[in-house]
């Protein structure tokens, strides 16, 4: 339960002044529930401005063991324990497994499912500010991707802005709630495809635009590059992707020997680091616009970025290691 004085701490420690009214508090109480009240405040453009919040974390860290390659079995199998976690999730909490917060549980989310959609709204605005601070009219865009689109939160914020939009995802469980609130809103521009492995991207039509917030880092290292790379295959030459990626995490590493042998967390949260992603970009003829450190992950051990990049020339091949 939220209490008053727990409000008033995040003002006070969070943004260092006392709240703006009383209604503002009572907002806040409303919600009643601490993360989300908390990754409110966090996500905050007041709280963003702090420079000092953001600059000079880990930058004295070392580099670190993470293996970013696999073979065709390993990547199989990796793949195979992601899709039956969140398919699960997709038949049990399909909407609290996209935002971690109890509003969005099953026995909430009857009269909070507005609110969770409308997240969306202010998700895909940002992004195409992000375009267009970049001197590219995002209007010209005639065909979108959501990759990880769950229950349709961003697929249907875009498909108000972009022509056609497809959206991607494994689990069958969460692209069915897609395609009944796609329907019931009458979003006839707006089509979903349920993919298997990795290799199944390759299968979607080029867009002009590609989106992807909170759902690559569910995934292993390996798996991370490969989904990456073959997104970055899926764009139209002049194309633009928007891809939030964590690139550090305290304490990290990766083998995939002990990760396909040891336990898994239920939600687990992987990074990639930058200069990876770099190569990534540079093999797939595409370059970086904007590179933003964001608040998505939520905690100081952790780093995020989202990477604004465009397709500059078609690539020669693509290294398909999914069969």
């Amino acid at each position: 339960m939220v209490t008053l004085d727990y409000v008033y701490s995040l003002y006070r420690i969070l943004l260092g002044r006392e709240p703006e009214s009383e209604d503002a508090v009572r907002q806040h109480l409303a919600a009643n529930d601490e993360r989300e009240i908390l990754r409110k405040f966090l996500k905050s453009r007041e709280f963003l401005s702090k420079e000092w919040l953001l600059i000079g974390r880990h930058l004295s860290a070392d580099a670190q063991p993470v293996a970013v390659t696999a073979s065709s079995e390993q990547l199989h199998a990796m793949l195979a324990g992601i899709a039956e976690k969140w398919q699960q999730y997709g038949k049990s909490e399909p909407y609290w497994s996209v935002i971690v917060s109890e509003d969005y549980k099953t026995t909430n989310i009857t009269e909070n499912i507005d609110r969770f959609y409308a997240t969306g709204v202010d998700d895909v605005d940002l992004a195409l500010r992000a375009v267009s601070r970049a001197g590219i009219d995002p209007s010209g865009f005639r065909a979108a991707i959501d990759f990880g689109c769950g229950v349709g939160r961003l697929t249907l914020a875009l498909a108000n802005r972009i022509g056609t939009v497809t959206g991607v995802d494994i689990s069958p469980g969460h692209v069915a709630l897609a395609r009944k609130r796609a329907q019931a809103h009458g979003a006839n521009n707006v089509s979903f495809e349920i993919i298997s492995s990795v290799a199944d991207i390759l299968a979607i039509d080029k867009a002009d635009f590609i989106m992807s917030l909170i759902v690559i880092q569910h995934n292993p290292p390996p798996v991370m590059a490969e989904i990456f790379r073959m997104l970055l295959d899926r764009l139209n030459v002049n194309g633009v992707a928007y891809i939030q990626i964590p690139t550090f995490i305290e304490n990290y590493s990766f083998d995939v020997g002990k990760y396909l042998e040891g336990e898994k967390d239920d939600m687990e949260m992987n990074c990639l680091p930058q200069h990876h992603i770099f190569q990534l970009i540079n093999d797939a003829g595409c370059v970086p616009l904007e590179i933003r450190e964001d608040s998505w992950t939520g905690g100081p051990t952790m780093v995020s970025h989202t990477f604004l990049i465009q397709k500059r020339q078609s690539q020669v091949s693509t290294r398909r290691k999914l069969r």
